[in-house]
Formats: C-alpha cells, sequence, structure tokens
C-alpha cells in the first residue's frame, strides 16, 4: 500500500493515479493530516540535492553551490511558487523542476547557505 503522500507526489507530477489507490489511501487515513513526515523530508532532501547537481554543472565547491541554490529558492518561492499554487503551468529549468519537487514534499525549505550545505554535501 502507498502513503498518502506518495500518492499525492504521483498526482502533483502529473502521473496517473487510479481510482482504487486514491479510495484505499483515503479509507486507510481519515485525517487530514496523514503523511509520512520522514518521507517528505527524505523527498525535500532528495530534491534539493537534484537542484543542486544542476546549479553546480560547473564545478564550483559545495559551498558556493550552496550560495546559487539559496538565491535558486529565493527566486522560486517568490516567482514561480506563487504561480504554481494558482495553477500557472509554466515551462521551467530542470533545476526549477528539481525545486518544484522539494516545494510540494510539504516541508519548510531550508532558505539560507548554512542550512543547505549539508544537504547538499556529498
Amino acid at each position: 500500500m502507498k502513503t498518502a503522500f506518495e500518492v499525492a507526489l504521483k498526482i502533483a507530477n502529473g502521473e496517473y493515479v487510479s481510482k482504487s489507490e486514491a479510495l484505499e489511501v483515503l479509507v486507510s487515513c481519515p485525517d487530514a493530516d496523514c503523511g509520512d513526515r520522514g518521507a517528505r523530508i527524505r523527498a525535500r532532501n532528495m530534491a534539493l540535492q537534484e537542484a543542486a547537481v544542476f546549479i553546480g554543472a560547473d564545478g564550483e565547491s559545495e559551498w558556493v553551490v550552496a550560495e546559487r541554490l539559496e538565491h535558486a529558492v529565493l527566486r522560486f518561492r517568490c516567482g514561480m511558487w506563487r504561480r504554481i499554487k494558482y495553477g500557472a503551468i509554466l515551462p521551467m529549468a530542470p533545476s526549477e523542476k528539481a525545486l518544484k519537487k522539494a516545494f510540494l514534499s510539504g516541508v519548510r525549505i531550508p532558505t539560507t547557505q548554512r542550512r543547505l550545505y549539508p544537504l547538499i554535501r556529498t
């Protein structure tokens, strides 16, 4: 059985979710907040790492990539994320698609270089 978060992520990414899958999640989880917080944090971290790979493709140090990621997160939150929340379909770069996944996780997104650095370290 899939968790509510996994089903919601499939829907958000435009993947097909069968009626039985959706019903199974709804029946098994009567409260509104039934997602697994650990899974959402892992999904956010993986998406931020994916964005960092695209942003740091030129081989800069991890600290510089964290700074660039900080700026990208702030730009995405102020610009694209607001439009996406209201249903706009926008063309996105690969790094922006990864940031969209991170924001769809529903977990707070770190916005400072200091907090992003440990997430992208290899």
